[in-house]
């Protein structure tokens, strides 16, 4: 970077000043960008599609990532990324064989290593549940697969209390003709202790499943064989041996055509249970949040409607005791023009705030977790950020909603040469810290430096990048 050139263009001529003070009155006018509460994003990925799937936050403060990947090995694999606890890549690993893998969860285990679930074309017959085991390194220490003839897939794992697993998802080959909800409890090693299969004579599936304070297993996914609609929300209770203690399925309204799906529950601080989703059916398709009590019995329901289609994939409880939310959002006539769609809400379900994330293309947040600084953690992908094919896309935010844009560093409400003078005397004078620092740090990386003056002269004198930091 040559710095003199840079700060040559901080002096502009007498022209110069007439365009600025032009840009500055239509800045006056402009609302706050979306993105401005992005503390940093990351992405991942190489030359073809790679898509983000769920992040845990690991002990050194890092994070683990799993994803798939069309860019390293053969086909679609699996995808694991460890990053420190700027998102900075640490390593990365890719699973699998000569087939197809994708796996959805990711969770760091007691000794320190990992675990991820979800399913293979590689190893046995047709497509079998995958569970693999990476070292703290990522190096492989061993993967099991789980099924019978057909088609199994197990896209959500965790560690139980004894050191095994549990995992859960859908089977082909056990229970009825139809796919049934697949239960798989293993010992440390991936071996299988015991299966269980759940539902009717139609669809049954699982998408999520945590262990719950009573040593038992909630479950998570949609049923075609229970509920007043097409599809319902389907909550499966058991106890530490996979018996069922008590189901439940939900539908907003109980017209017949619409479809609802769930893809994340929680057990919580209450003993009840959050469950994120879509309410499918009508003219638009809303993110669907449930609350119930121990029992499963729904104490609120909320239904949440951003542009045409909403989606909500994860949901995590605050330390506030409230919720978050994150998912997608789809533009009127289009299947390609989605953004990152996040919610925060109350203990009540009710709205705090809501953003959006994206750029032209698509955007999409698959899970979210709070990390231990308070901050919000998103992942999935994108094909808005210097791709057209898609990347892993990584969102820190701020667990309140910056109300200072991105590049008013003094925090005046305007863009103007004031903050690139603020800047200046922040990086090189010592003078007061940038206010607040998040406001100043214009290409969302996590701090305050040279690039970021460069970022605010090219915005205000040749038509730069947006300071939202969508893309950034």
């Amino acid at each position: 970077m040559n710095k003199d050139i840079c700060f040559r263009s901080l002096y502009p001529g007498r022209m110069g000043l007439n365009i600025l003070l032009d840009v500055l009155f239509l800045l006056l006018l402009a609302s706050i960008t979306s993105g401005q509460d992005i503390m940093w994003s990351r992405i991942y990925g190489g030359m073809a599609e790679d898509h983000g799937w769920e992040i845990a936050e690991t002990a050194d403060s890092g994070f683990i990532l799993v994803a798939e990947t069309y860019s390293f090995g053969y086909d679609k694999q699996v995808y694991l990324i460890k990053t420190d606890a700027n998102g900075d890549t640490l390593w990365t690993k890719v699973f699998g064989g000569s087939g197809l893998e994708q796996c959805l969860s990711v969770q760091q285990t007691t000794d320190g290593g990992y675990v991820t679930s979800g399913t293979t074309t590689s190893y046995g017959h047709t497509y079998q549940a995958y569970l693999i085991k990476p070292l703290p390194d990522g190096a492989l220490r061993w993967f099991r697969t789980y099924g019978g003839s057909d088609w199994e897939n197990c896209p959500s794992v965790r560690q139980t209390t004894d050191g095994g697993y549990i995992l859960a998802g859908w089977t082909y080959s056990y229970g009825a003709v139809d796919a049934d909800v697949y239960l798989v409890k293993t010992d440390s090693l991936g071996n299988l202790r015991w299966f269980k299969t759940y539902g009717g004579s139609r669809e049954d599936v699982g998408k999520h499943v945590e262990q719950t304070t009573d040593g038992g297993y909630i479950i998570v996914g949609h049923s075609r064989s229970f509920g007043p609609a097409v599809s319902n929300v389907y909550l499966i209770k058991t106890n530490p041996q996979g018996d069922t203690l008590w189901t439940r399925t939900y539908c907003p309204v109980t017209y017949g055509w619409s479809s609802n799906y769930a893809f994340s529950c929680q057990q919580t601080s209450d003993g009840g249970y959050i469950i994120s989703g879509i309410n499918g059916g009508g003219d638009t398709d809303r993110v669907y949040l449930i609350k119930t009590d121990p029992d499963g019995d729904t104490l609120w329901t909320r239904l949440f409607a951003n542009r045409l289609s909403s989606n909500g994939h994860s949901v995590r409880q605050t330390s506030d005791g409230g919720y978050i939310v994150a998912g997608h959002t789809i533009s009127p006539g289009s299947v390609y023009e989605c953004d990152v769609y996040v919610i925060k809400t109350d203990p009540n379900g009710d709205t705090l705030w809501t953003r959006t994330y994206g750029d032209i293309g698509g955007d999409v947040g698959e899970a979210v977790i709070q990390a231990a600084d308070g901050s919000y953690m998103v992942v999935g992908g994108t094909s808005s950020c210097g791709t057209t094919v898609g990347d892993v896309l990584l969102l820190k935010i701020s667990p309140v909603p910056l109300t200072i844009p991105r590049g008013d560093a003094n925090g005046d409400g305007v863009f103007d040469i004031g903050d690139v003078i603020y800047e200046i005397n922040y990086l090189l004078k010592d003078g007061p810290p940038s206010h607040p620092l998040l406001a100043g740090d214009t290409d969302c990386n996590g701090v305050v430096e040279l690039e970021d003056i460069v970022n605010l002269v090219r915005y205000l004198f040749q038509a730069g990048p947006d300071l939202g930091c969508r893309c950034l």
